[in-house]
């Protein structure tokens, strides 16, 4: 069994590890679905604010952010079980 201090030391890793991944997969999205993502998750603006500002429906700024979440979360739940392995592997 690890002590606290190194399971402290593999979550930070695998925090960073997703932190990077997740800011790499965003950066690659398509424009809209990057635009719609930044605007909600970044400045907090509303569905309708965002379809004002991007002049699409709301309808497509929710498919937009699930998409986008959707995709982070493919990606993030892939990474997190070769970041545990290799954590395990390193300690």
């Amino acid at each position: 069994m690890h002590s606290p201090q190194v399971q402290s030391v593999e979550h930070q890793f695998i925090y960073k590890e997703q932190l990077k991944e997740a800011e790499y997969i965003v950066q690659n999205f398509p424009e809209k679905r990057k635009m719609v993502y930044e605007l909600k998750h970044h400045e907090g603006l509303t569905n309708r604010q965002i379809a004002e500002k991007m002049e699409i429906s709301t309808t497509m700024v929710e498919k937009h952010w699930r998409n986008a979440i959707s995709t982070l979360k493919d990606h993030l739940q892939n990474l997190s079980s070769y970041t545990l392995l290799a954590v395990v592997m390193f300690f």
